[in-house]
């Protein structure tokens, strides 16, 4: 198989670096607080005020991805993460660390949605259709291993030389990741929504109403669409699930031994980072319906082996395997999505996923967290069952993951080449 092309390269690059940032700054951020207050109540607010600012953004990065080039939208949002967090460690001794905290918070948050819906759409552009299979496992495994390097780094730094240093080298993780983000060579097949017409905020909000009115009518004129980009929320429910159990798995089956929070976490992330980079194989061989069916159903059935007991070390392989099976229906799911979608609305229906995501949490997760007050074994039965629930829909509805046939061929082909290289 070719090897990816050089901005593909740097795309990863930057999806690693910019998770170091990531996976380190929820965590100096809270201690930054704690330290001050000596109270959790704090760092609760600012998550609140990162859901909220998440909802608001949502609904105006889409179009922006779509109108607008991707790249130099990617690049913008790692500068202000990167200059606004590295002011931030200048300002910890000000005597306001909470409003320097929480405006940290709104520039990461206000930026997530608008990098997440330009990746979406700048990948595919960079990437072979047939080859999209295999940059996507390599992203899912570049993420997951700068949340470990991210998570692992602020801890030693925290213990070495405190908030300030810690805060200084998640700044520094941001900007580098713009710099990655700088030398991409974006192609010029990328087709953009036209551009507003007129001036003026009224103008404006009925533009901002007309695109998402459009991606309506674009998902409702493809069939199976609507329910592919709800099939994706699978991926985003059980690590939300999996978070929800976590303290009380540390209670009950480690006694609650610090060690083992960091275990079972990193037992994920392990699973999820190693099953990115050979996952492509799989799809390649069975396809993508396939493999999202042993993705969700083996998920499922990890919630259901844990909830049937056993020691410590079974939650950890447990969740290890939990990792390798999210990877896999992320895979098959994600990949269809982005192939399926033609023409300027990549960027609007990756929030559109987002959005469902949201509603879908807040449907699922209340009820699953009550259960786990009262028996962490019928939380887990229930988690399962809704991985199984995910699962029987791509079971009955085969059409919905199944990429078009044109890739199918070319990465067969592709398969087949002597000497290739699978970086």
């Amino acid at each position: 198989m070719q090897r990816l092309t050089t901005s593909a390269y740097l795309m990863l690059g930057a999806n690693l670096v910019s998770n170091i940032g990531n996976g380190m700054r929820t965590l100096v951020a809270g201690i930054a607080l704690y330290n001050q207050s000596g109270s959790a109540m704090d760092f609760g607010i600012v998550i609140v005020l990162e859901y909220i600012v998440l909802f608001v953004v949502n609904v105006l990065a889409g179009p922006w991805a779509d109108r607008y080039n991707p790249k130099y939208t990617m690049l913008v949002v790692d500068l202000l993460r990167g200059i606004t967090v590295c002011l931030v460690c200048t300002q910890l001794n000000s005597g306001y660390l909470f409003f320097w905290i929480a405006l940290l918070t709104v520039v990461v948050q206000v930026g997530k949605p608008f990098y997440r819906s330009s990746t979406f759409v700048l990948e595919p552009a960079l990437v072979k259709p047939e080859q999209l299979t295999r940059y996507n496992g390599f992203a899912v495994a570049a993420m997951q291993l700068g949340q470990l390097v991210g998570i692992s780094l602020a801890g030693l730094v925290l213990s070495l030389s405190g908030v300030q240093a810690a805060l200084m080298i998640t700044g520094l993780s941001f900007l580098l990741s713009a710099l990655s983000i700088a030398f991409v060579i974006v192609p010029s097949t990328i087709e953009y929504a036209s551009h507003h017409e007129g001036r003026g905020l009224l103008k404006w909000f009925h533009q901002l109403v007309q695109d998402w009115v459009d991606v309506a009518k674009f998902m409702r004129r493809n069939k199976g669409l609507t329910t592919l980009t709800t099939l994706g929320v699978s991926d985003y429910l059980t690590p939300s699930f999996l978070n929800i159990f976590l303290a009380i798995l540390v209670v009950q089956r480690f006694e609650g031994a610090p060690y083992a929070l960091s275990l079972l976490d990193g037992s994920f992330a392990l699973g999820a980072m190693l099953s990115g980079l050979f996952a492509d194989r799989l799809v390649a061989s069975v396809g993508p319906r396939l493999t999202s069916i042993i993705g969700i159903t083996g998920q499922g059935l990890m919630f259901i082996g844990i909830a049937s007991g056993g020691p410590g070390e079974w939650a950890v392989a447990a969740t290890f395997f939990i990792g390798v099976m999210n990877s896999l229906s992320y895979m098959g799911i994600y990949t269809t999505l982005q192939l399926r979608i033609k023409g300027p609305f990549k960027g609007r229906i990756s929030l559109v996923r987002s959005l469902i995501a949201t509603l879908l949490a807040c449907i699922f997760i209340p009820p699953v967290t009550h259960l786990s007050d009262s028996s962490l074994t019928l939380a887990l039965i229930a988690a399962g069952s809704v991985s199984f629930g995910f699962s029987l829909v791509v079971l009955i509805i085969p059409s919905i993951i199944l990429f078009p046939d044109d890739v199918i061929a070319k990465t067969k082909t592709s398969e087949k080449e002597p000497g290739s290289n699978p970086l």
